[in-house]
């Protein structure tokens, strides 16, 4: 694996945007943003180009909470990365928030920027 990069959405913080970089061996993953999902509309931008983007992303159900992973590298198992991965979704209809919020989650606590800064 030579480079990856994208969005995840974990089950235990369904509010949170997740980020993975990774760059030959260095790795890093960290909270972006909440998902517009989780944040009330009037606080959303009102550019019409923006909404219209929004739109083509959103998910009645789930918003626009998805997984979006990119994989460059050289002789690598597409089938076996994207087996892997689906092994590791939660399915569709027996996602719930509530069921989900104590399930094992090996990441460290995740907070806004603001949140860091003044800690």
């Amino acid at each position: 694996m030579i480079r990856t990069n994208g969005l995840f959405w974990l089950s235990t913080r369904p509010e949170w945007v997740g980020e993975l970089s990774q760059a030959g061996p260095a790795i890093q993953h960290q909270a972006v943003v909440l998902w517009w999902a989780g944040v009330e509309r009037a606080q959303w931008p009102r550019d019409p180009e923006w909404l219209q983007n929004m739109q083509l992303r959103w998910d009645d159900e789930f918003g626009d909470r998805r997984q979006e992973l990119v994989f460059i590298g050289r002789d690598m198992d597409a089938a076996w990365i994207r087996s892997s991965l689906d092994a590791a979704l939660v399915e569709e209809s027996a996602f719930a928030p509530a069921l989900w919020s104590h399930a094992r989650d090996p990441f460290p606590a995740w907070r806004m920027e603001s949140e860091a800064e003044s800690a």
